[in-house]
C-alpha cells in the first residue's frame, strides 16, 4: 500500500513535468488519423465524436507485452482482471459495463463466442498485431447487442504489393517461459498477403495464491483467501493467422481472414469458502477457428460502395475436472451485405450514407445444456455529415429481429467542432442491447442450470469530452461519461437472474500523448469512475481509479530504447463466496506494477529484447484468491529480413 501510495503522487508530480518540457520538442508525432470502428466506414479520428483510442505497432514494440490484455491497461476506462497464471480467464470492462458487454474484432472477423459470452483475452497473443483500436461508449446501433460498453477492434501485419519480408521473434524466461513467432508477408501486383505462426510455452505459477490475503465482511468478519498455491498451473498457445487481398480490377477486389488458436491451459479449482484452491485435474483444451472472406465493388468513382461478408467463429472447448470431462462448442455464423454512398461533395461539406443487412446464426452445444441456438436478422442505417472541416455529425439506427428473444430498436448520434485550431469537443449519446448468452438461458452444468424466464438488457450512454491539441506533437483529452443498464443479468446462486432497476456508472477519463527533448515520448491515462448496481451496490472488479504511465527514451542514434510502465489499480470491490456459495462484497487492496523493457537495434535485421516484469516485485491479488506474477525476467530478439 505504500508503494502504491508513492507511485500515485509520483503521477501527480511527473506529468506535469513532462508537460512543462514540451518546448524541448522535436518533430511531431505520428498518430494514426483513421477509425474503422467509429463508423461502418473509415471515418477520420478529427471526424468523429466517439472515444477512440489507437495503439501503434511502435509502442506494441516498445512495451514487448505478449498479451493484448497488458496492453489494454494502459487505455483509459478500461478495467483488465486476470484470473491467476497465464492462461487464466482475463475480462475486460468498459465504463462500468460487465465483460460480455465488450465487442472484439480480429482482422474484420467478430470473435465473440456464439453462445453470446464475453472473449476470453488470455488467449490473444500480441506476435502479429499492428494496431488495436479501442472504441468506448454504447455501440449497439453499429455494431449489435455485444456491444454495450465499446468495441476492440485488432488489425494484425498486413502484406505489401513489392515488400517481401519476413519477422522473426525469439523470448525465454521466468517460469519457463518461451515464446516465438515468425510472420512472412508481402505481394506483387494485384495480390497481399500475410501469415503468422506464434507459439507460447510456459509452466506458469500457481492460479490459486500462494499468498494469503485477509479480507473484512460486511458484517466485520474475516475471512482469509490464497495461501494454498503450491503447483505450478502451465499454458500453452499455438496461434496461426493470415490475410490475403486480391485486386481483380480497380473496381472489384477480395480479401479474406482466417486465424485459428489452440490452446491448453491448467488451473485451480474453487470451493466456497476457501476459494481458489490447488488442484492438479482441471484444464482446458480449446480450438478455436475465425474466418472472413469479404467482396468490394465499386461504382461511381468509388461514390457507390459494395460488401458482401460471410463470417464464422467455432469455439470448440474440452475441460478436465474432478467431476470428469466435459464439452462445449459454440459456433456461428454471420453473413452481411453492405452499401455506402458518398454524395458528390459541395464546396464546403459533405455527407454520405451507409445501409446495410445483416443475417447472425449463434449455437451452443455443451455436454450438460444440448443443443440450442438462436439467430437475428438487422437492418442498420447510417447517415454522416461533414461542415467546414470542422463540423461533423452522425445517426446510426439498428433494428434486430430475433428468433427466441424481443425484437429491438438501437440508436446511436455523435458530434465533432472544432472550436479553433486547439480545441475540439466530442461527444456521444446512445442506446444498447445485449442479449442473454445461452449459457445463462440454458446452463452449463448440474450446478449451473440456467434461467429461461431471463430478459435482455438495455442501455443508455452518453458522453462528452475536450480534446487539446497542446503543439503539432501533444495531445491531452478528458472525457466525461454516463453509462445506465437495466434489467442487467447477474449471477444468483447457482443461475443468472435481472435485477429490478438500473445499474450507474458515471466517469472521468483524462489521456495524454506526447513527445519532448527529442528523445522522449510519453503516454499517460487516468480513469476516475463511480458505479453501483440496481440495489445499490459497488460494481466489482472496476476500480474508482485507474491509472497508466509509460514514458520510452530514445539513445545512441535510435539504436536503444528503453521503456518504463507504470499501471495502477485502486481500491476496488469483489466478491467471496461462502460455504453455500452466498456471495459478499469485500474490498480489494490497490496495487502498482511497475514493467520495465529496453531494445537495441545491432544492425538493420536483428535487435535484442529485455524485460522485467513487476520490477519492484508488488504481492497483490486482482482476484480475490488468486495469484498475480513475481518479479519476472525475459530475453529475446527480433530478425527483419
Amino acid at each position: 500500500m505504500k508503494q502504491s501510495k508513492r507511485t500515485i503522487i509520483w503521477f501527480a508530480t511527473c506529468l506535469p513535468l513532462a508537460l512543462s518540457l514540451r518546448l524541448y520538442a522535436a518533430e511531431p508525432i505520428t498518430l494514426d488519423t483513421i477509425s474503422i470502428t467509429a463508423s461502418r466506414t473509415p471515418v477520420s479520428l478529427n471526424a468523429t465524436g466517439s472515444a477512440v483510442t489507437v495503439i501503434t505497432g511502435q509502442t506494441l514494440r516498445d512495451s514487448q507485452q505478449r498479451y493484448v490484455a497488458d496492453l489494454l491497461r494502459t487505455v483509459p476506462g478500461l478495467a483488465v482482471s486476470q484470473s491467476g497464471s497465464m492462461g487464466g480467464l482475463t475480462q475486460i470492462r468498459v465504463r462500468g459495463s460487465e465483460a460480455d458487454h465488450l465487442l472484439v474484432i480480429v482482422d474484420g472477423i467478430e470473435i465473440n463466442p456464439g453462445n453470446g459470452g464475453s472473449v476470453n483475452f488470455a488467449h490473444l497473443l500480441t506476435a502479429d498485431v499492428e494496431r488495436i483500436e479501442i472504441l468506448r461508449g454504447a455501440q449497439s446501433a453499429l455494431w449489435g447487442a455485444d456491444a454495450i460498453g465499446g468495441v476492440i477492434a485488432i488489425t494484425t501485419r498486413q502484406g505489401r504489393s513489392g515488400e517481401n519480408r519476413v519477422n522473426i521473434s525469439v523470448e525465454e524466461g521466468s517460469f519457463n517461459s518461451s515464446q516465438y513467432s515468425a510472420t512472412v508477408s508481402g505481394g506483387r501486383q494485384a495480390t497481399t498477403y500475410a501469415l503468422n505462426v506464434s507459439r507460447v510455452n510456459t509452466d506458469g505459477f500457481s492460479a490459486a495464491d500462494d499468498n494469503a490475503f485477509t479480507y473484512t465482511l460486511p458484517d466485520g468478519s474475516r475471512v482469509t483467501q490464497g495461501g494454498s498455491g503450491v503447483e505450478d498451473d502451465s499454458y500453452n498457445n499455438r496461434t496461426v493467422g493470415g490475410t490475403i487481398r486480391h485486386a481483380f480490377s480497380d473496381d472489384l477486389s477480395v480479401d479474406a481472414a482466417v486465424r485459428q488458436i489452440n490452446y491448453q491451459v491448467n488451473y485451480d479449482g474453487f470451493a466456497g469458502g476457501s476459494g481458489a484452491i490447488d488442484d492438479a485435474v482441471s484444464g482446458t483444451s480449446s480450438k478455436g477457428v475465425y474466418a472472413q472472406t469479404t467482396l468490394r465493388y465499386l461504382q461511381l468513382d468509388n461514390r457507390l460502395q459494395h460488401s458482401l461478408k460471410v463470417s464464422d467463429t467455432d469455439l470448440d472447448d474440452t475441460f478436465s475436472s474432478a467431476f470428469g470431462p466435459s464439452t462445449a462448442r459454440a459456433k456461428k455464423r454471420q453473413y452481411s451485405y453492405q452499401l455506402d454512398y458518398y454524395f458528390p461533395q459541395t464546396s464546403n461539406s459533405s455527407h454520405g450514407v451507409t445501409v446495410a443487412v445483416e443475417r447472425e446464426e449463434n449455437s451452443n452445444d455443451s455436454s450438460f445444456s444440448g443443443f440450442n441456438k438462436n439467430s437475428a436478422t438487422s437492418a442498420i442505417a447510417e447517415y454522416r455529415f461533414d461542415y467546414d472541416e470542422r463540423l461533423s455529425t452522425a445517426i446510426a439506427y439498428r433494428r434486430d429481429n430475433n428468433k427466441i428473444f424481443q425484437n429491438s430498436d438501437v440508436a446511436h448520434a455523435s458530434l465533432s467542432y472544432e472550436i479553433n485550431s486547439a480545441l475540439r469537443f466530442h461527444g456521444t449519446a446512445g442506446t444498447g442491447i445485449k442479449n442473454p448468452t445461452l449459457r445463462q438461458l440454458f446452463g452449463s452444468s448440474a450446478s449451473f442450470p440456467g434461467n429461461r424466464a431471463l430478459k435482455a438488457e438495455k442501455s443508455e450512454s452518453i458522453d462528452a469530452g475536450l480534446e487539446w491539441q497542446m503543439r503539432p506533437h501533444e495531445v491531452l483529452d478528458v472525457t466525461l461519461f454516463e453509462l445506465r443498464i437495466e434489467d442487467q443479468i447477474i449471477g444468483s446462486g447457482n443461475t443468472s437472474e435481472n435485477v429490478d432497476g438500473k445499474t450507474k456508472a458515471t466517469g472521468m477519463e483524462l489521456s495524454y500523448q506526447g513527445e519532448f527533448a527529442e528523445q522522449w515520448s510519453l503516454v499517460a491515462s487516468l480513469t476516475h469512475q463511480s458505479g453501483e448496481d440496481a440495489e445499490g451496490n459497488d460494481l466489482v472488479r472496476r476500480a474508482d481509479t485507474i491509472a497508466s504511465l509509460n514514458i520510452t527514451h530514445r539513445s545512441l542514434a535510435n539504436k536503444l530504447r528503453t521503456t518504463l510502465g507504470i499501471n495502477y489499480n485502486g481500491r476496488q470491490t469483489d466478491y467471496y463466496f461462502d460455504e453455500s456459495f452466498i456471495r459478499s462484497p469485500v474490498k480489494v487492496d490497490a496495487y502498482t506494477v511497475v514493467n520495465l523493457a529496453a531494445s537495441y537495434q545491432l544492425n538493420e535485421t536483428v535487435e535484442l529484447t529485455g524485460r522485467i516484469v513487476n520490477l519492484f516485485d508488488e504481492t497483490y491479488q486482482e482476484v480475490i484468491g488468486y495469484g498475480t506474477p513475481e518479479r519476472s525476467y525475459y530475453a529475446g530478439l527480433r530478425i527483419n529480413i
